[in-house]
């Protein structure tokens, strides 16, 4: 296990009520989980990563799990009552993390992204964790880092791999000056660990090509045949690319390209979700971006659905019918989610300035598209977000990383 300084980060847990009237949205007003400062990371490349997980605990419950950039890695364990407890389980730079059964023990893991390797920390199933293998990458340089990563069973042998973008000063592929006075370079491939069922990975296969600049990865099984798609998502780019992933073409040999309906050379992608928006069973996008073409108000943020429109043998073919929703402010995340409860998936999303709505709802109006928004009161810079059923009620909660101060803050579906 970890050495005993691996202490819980809140002993006490103090929690804080945000004092605000209540929303139309049916939530109750969010309860804030203080995080670990001391948030160094000279670049300010890394956010909070935060994830859902199984339960870690053995208690009935869903959990939180949370990469604090280069400072933690904490567990939020969901407790009776509408509470969670905290406890930390490493120091790590923590740029990534990803969850589930890596070592075949029935219980769940983490694997947690370091500058140039991901560790895994294998759960004990009662909340605790000890570092059970590194990987390393092969990131080179002194900014080396990695910028996101994934969990999926890729090759559909029943074991978890993990897929890993990362950046390197020694390829030349894109240049990035840092507040530091560094520079990073990107490179345009992700690399895949392919799990062997006991808490090892093998790095020996080839990396596969992304789109360029890539820095967010998301996993998405669109065939439904136990093999996810990798989908890359990176800044200067006008489209959203899916790594093709079946039997007959393993992943990485066939790709598709949505392209975002914007008329620009270029736009920032800043996150990608997946749900289905119009309930016919294949999974539909949404996409946030910055634009470097405004709207005729001048709003260059835009939150994009796209209907996944294939017929047949076809795995792909993304249409958006419906107009993209403009903010004026930076969007920190998206998830798509049936938030409301009327069985349509809605788009949350949050914002990153703190004299905006930190979380806004959209409901999905069941056919690809959103209707008004409906913001949450409470006004913080918000980043990622998760959206999970944490009480067994059967409505779905909210989690949000309160970036202002350094928080989780956690809202209720009443």
């Amino acid at each position: 296990m970890f050495p005993s300084f691996h202490r819980s980060i809140l002993p006490g847990l103090a929690l804080a009520v945000l004092s605000a009237p209540a929303a139309a949205a049916p939530y109750a007003a969010g309860v804030r989980y203080p995080l670990p400062t001391n948030d160094t990371d000279p670049r300010g490349a890394f956010r909070t990563h935060l994830r859902v997980v199984d339960d870690l605990n053995a208690d009935g419950r869903r959990d939180l799990a949370i990469a604090v950039p280069q400072v933690a890695v904490q567990v939020l364990a969901s407790g009776p009552s509408r509470t969670f407890a905290s406890s930390s389980v490493g120091n790590a730079a923590a740029s990534a993390l990803a969850t589930g059964d890596f070592d075949g023990d029935g219980d769940i893991d983490l694997v947690v992204a370091d500058a140039t390797a991901f560790r895994l920390l294998a759960g004990s199933g009662d909340g605790r964790f000890e570092t059970r293998t590194t990987v390393n990458l092969d990131v080179l340089g002194p900014h080396a880092c990695v910028e996101d990563l994934v969990a999926g069973d890729f090759d559909g042998n029943g074991d978890l791999d993990v897929a890993v973008i990362d950046a390197d000063p020694l390829n030349n592929f894109r240049f990035w000056n840092g507040g530091a006075g560094g520079s990073m370079l990107y490179r345009n491939s992700v690399a895949v660990a392919y799990g062997l069922g006991d808490g090892r990975f093998d790095t020996t296969r080839p990396r596969i090509g992304v789109a360029a600049y890539p820095q967010r990865l998301v996993a998405v099984d669109f065939e439904r045949d136990g093999r996810p798609e990798l989908v890359a998502v990176g800044a200067e780019s006008k489209t959203v690319q899916v790594a093709f992933n079946n039997q007959t073409h393993p992943l990485g040999s066939q790709y598709r390209s949505v392209l975002l309906h914007a008329s620009i050379e270029h736009a920032d992608i800043l996150d990608v979700a997946a749900g289905n928006l119009d309930g016919d069973t294949k999974p539909d996008l949404g996409v946030l971006f910055y634009s470097h073409d405004p709207d005729i108000d001048g709003r260059r943020y835009r939150l994009q659905s796209y209907r996944n429109t294939a017929t047949g043998a076809q795995s792909f073919a993304y249409t958006s019918p419906s107009p993209a929703i403009a903010f004026d402010a930076a969007p920190g995340a998206v998830v798509l989610a049936d938030v409301v409860g009327d069985g349509s998936v809605d788009a949350v999303v949050t914002t990153r300035r703190d004299d905006r709505p930190a979380v806004t709802i959209y409901p999905g109006d069941g056919a690809g598209g959103f209707g008004a928004p409906d913001a949450l009161p409470e006004r913080y810079a918000a980043d990622d977000l998760v959206a999970a059923d944490f009480d067994n009620d059967g409505k779905t909660d909210l989690a949000v990383v309160d970036r202002s101060r350094h928080a989780i803050v956690v809202y209720w579906h009443l």
